[in-house]
Protein backbone atom coordinates (compact mmCIF):
# COMPACT_ATOMS: atom_id res chain seq x y z
CA UNK A 1 0.00 0.00 0.00
CA UNK A 2 2.65 2.52 0.91
CA UNK A 3 4.60 1.71 -2.19
CA UNK A 4 1.47 2.24 -4.47
CA UNK A 5 1.10 5.24 -6.74
CA UNK A 6 0.54 8.24 -4.21
CA UNK A 7 -2.61 10.84 -4.52
CA UNK A 8 -0.81 13.59 -6.03
CA UNK A 9 -1.09 12.38 -9.41
CA UNK A 10 2.50 11.95 -10.21
CA UNK A 11 5.03 8.16 -9.82
CA UNK A 12 6.01 9.17 -6.22
CA UNK A 13 4.65 6.79 -3.69
CA UNK A 14 1.98 6.79 -0.94
CA UNK A 15 4.53 7.57 1.46
CA UNK A 16 5.99 10.63 -0.19
CA UNK A 17 2.94 12.04 -1.12
CA UNK A 18 1.98 12.10 2.50
CA UNK A 19 5.68 13.24 3.37
CA UNK A 20 5.43 16.15 0.94
CA UNK A 21 2.28 16.96 1.78
CA UNK A 22 3.21 17.11 5.91
CA UNK A 23 6.41 19.19 5.21
CA UNK A 24 4.54 21.69 2.73
CA UNK A 25 2.15 22.50 6.13
CA UNK A 26 4.47 22.02 8.54
CA UNK A 27 6.15 25.79 8.14
CA UNK A 28 2.21 26.74 8.62
CA UNK A 29 1.67 24.64 12.00
CA UNK A 30 5.01 26.12 12.78
CA UNK A 31 3.45 29.44 12.55
CA UNK A 32 0.46 28.49 14.53
CA UNK A 33 2.36 27.54 17.15
CA UNK A 34 4.06 30.61 17.86
CA UNK A 35 0.60 32.69 17.26
CA UNK A 36 0.66 31.15 20.93
CA UNK A 37 3.33 32.51 22.06
CA UNK A 38 3.00 36.07 20.48
CA UNK A 39 -0.72 35.87 22.72
CA UNK A 40 1.46 34.98 25.51
CA UNK A 41 -0.23 31.16 25.84
CA UNK A 42 3.42 29.87 26.78
CA UNK A 43 2.37 26.54 28.07
CA UNK A 44 0.43 25.72 24.40
CA UNK A 45 3.36 27.10 22.90
CA UNK A 46 5.28 24.61 24.29
CA UNK A 47 2.96 22.27 23.52
CA UNK A 48 2.53 22.65 20.58
CA UNK A 49 6.38 22.61 19.96
CA UNK A 50 6.34 19.24 21.56
CA UNK A 51 3.87 17.91 19.41
CA UNK A 52 4.78 19.74 15.94
CA UNK A 53 8.31 17.87 16.61
CA UNK A 54 7.35 14.53 17.42
CA UNK A 55 5.01 13.94 14.65
CA UNK A 56 7.84 15.38 12.26
CA UNK A 57 10.25 12.40 13.86
CA UNK A 58 7.29 10.04 12.99
CA UNK A 59 7.15 11.24 9.25
CA UNK A 60 10.79 12.00 8.70
CA UNK A 61 11.32 7.69 10.08
CA UNK A 62 8.37 6.69 7.39
CA UNK A 63 10.22 8.65 4.97
CA UNK A 64 13.81 7.03 5.69
CA UNK A 65 12.28 3.59 6.36
CA UNK A 66 10.05 3.68 2.85
CA UNK A 67 12.93 5.28 0.88
CA UNK A 68 15.33 2.09 2.29
CA UNK A 69 12.70 -0.40 1.25
CA UNK A 70 12.15 0.32 -2.17
CA UNK A 71 15.16 1.76 -3.90
CA UNK A 72 15.78 4.99 -3.08
CA UNK A 73 17.48 7.95 -4.79
CA UNK A 74 18.67 5.48 -7.18
CA UNK A 75 15.20 4.36 -8.41
CA UNK A 76 14.01 7.51 -8.00
CA UNK A 77 15.97 9.70 -10.19
CA UNK A 78 16.37 7.27 -12.93
CA UNK A 79 12.99 8.65 -14.70
CA UNK A 80 13.93 12.43 -13.51
CA UNK A 81 14.30 14.42 -16.61
CA UNK A 82 17.03 16.29 -14.46
CA UNK A 83 21.27 15.25 -14.64
CA UNK A 84 21.93 12.65 -12.28
CA UNK A 85 25.05 14.95 -10.51
CA UNK A 86 22.63 17.50 -10.30
CA UNK A 87 19.96 15.63 -8.49
CA UNK A 88 22.66 14.05 -6.31
CA UNK A 89 24.40 17.41 -5.40
CA UNK A 90 20.61 19.14 -4.94
CA UNK A 91 20.17 15.86 -2.43
CA UNK A 92 23.08 16.18 -0.21
CA UNK A 93 22.56 19.54 0.28
CA UNK A 94 18.82 19.18 1.32
CA UNK A 95 20.03 16.33 3.74
CA UNK A 96 22.79 18.47 5.32
CA UNK A 97 20.29 21.54 5.65
CA UNK A 98 17.56 18.84 7.14
CA UNK A 99 19.76 17.13 9.52
CA UNK A 100 21.05 20.49 10.96
CA UNK A 101 17.95 21.74 11.16
CA UNK A 102 16.13 19.55 12.93
CA UNK A 103 19.33 18.75 15.08
CA UNK A 104 19.22 22.77 15.63
CA UNK A 105 15.08 22.39 16.06
CA UNK A 106 14.79 19.73 18.66
CA UNK A 107 18.08 21.00 20.59
CA UNK A 108 15.96 24.29 20.91
CA UNK A 109 12.81 22.73 22.09
CA UNK A 110 13.90 20.76 24.53
CA UNK A 111 16.76 23.44 26.11
CA UNK A 112 13.81 26.39 25.25
CA UNK A 113 11.48 24.21 27.76
CA UNK A 114 13.97 23.95 30.43
CA UNK A 115 15.25 27.28 30.78
CA UNK A 116 11.41 28.39 30.86
CA UNK A 117 10.74 26.07 33.67
CA UNK A 118 13.64 27.24 35.27
CA UNK A 119 12.39 31.51 34.55
CA UNK A 120 15.46 31.47 32.86
CA UNK A 121 14.37 31.68 29.04
CA UNK A 122 16.83 33.88 27.28
CA UNK A 123 15.61 37.55 25.81
CA UNK A 124 17.06 35.94 22.38
CA UNK A 125 14.84 33.35 22.16
CA UNK A 126 12.56 34.96 19.92
CA UNK A 127 15.60 35.86 17.34
CA UNK A 128 16.56 32.32 17.37
CA UNK A 129 13.38 31.12 16.97
CA UNK A 130 12.96 33.10 14.06
CA UNK A 131 16.20 31.31 12.67
CA UNK A 132 14.89 28.07 13.38
CA UNK A 133 11.32 28.86 11.42
CA UNK A 134 13.45 30.08 8.79
CA UNK A 135 15.77 26.54 8.97
CA UNK A 136 12.64 25.09 8.67
CA UNK A 137 10.80 26.95 5.81
CA UNK A 138 13.96 26.64 3.82
CA UNK A 139 14.46 22.81 4.78
CA UNK A 140 10.41 22.22 3.68
CA UNK A 141 11.07 24.39 0.39
CA UNK A 142 14.09 22.25 -0.72
CA UNK A 143 12.10 19.36 -0.18
CA UNK A 144 9.18 19.86 -1.80
CA UNK A 145 11.06 20.73 -4.52
CA UNK A 146 13.24 18.03 -4.70
CA UNK A 147 10.31 16.06 -5.05
CA UNK A 148 9.23 18.10 -8.12
CA UNK A 149 12.72 17.66 -9.66
CA UNK A 150 11.97 13.80 -9.30
CA UNK A 151 8.61 13.36 -10.50
CA UNK A 152 6.69 16.19 -12.06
Amino acid sequence: MFFEPGFLGTAAPLYLDLATCYFFILPFLILYSISYAIKKQYKKHFISQFIIIAITLVVVVIFELGLRLDGGFGKYSQDSSYDYVFLLIYLLAHIVLAVLTLSYWTYFVFTSYKAYKAGDLEKKHKQKGRYVFLLILLTSLTGLSFYVLLFI
